[in-house]
């Protein structure tokens, strides 16, 4: 009879530091003109994507 081979129990991965962010802009605005005023669309928003990741402002056309 063949000996069996048994699997090591699972052991999850160590858990790693925190990525850092591959890019980092502070204090972002984005403004549009109606008639006089400004309509601010972003402002002072902060962002850190990490790595591998995906990030989108979207919203209706004014």
């Amino acid at each position: 009879m063949a000996a069996r081979h048994h699997r090591p129990e699972y052991e999850p991965p160590e858990p790693h530091a925190p990525a850092r962010p591959a890019i980092g802009p502070r204090a972002v605005r984005r403004g549009h003109g109606r008639g006089g005023e400004t309509v601010h669309a972003v402002r002072g928003v902060d962002l850190a994507p990490g790595r591998d990741s995906s990030t989108a402002v979207s919203g209706a056309a004014a």
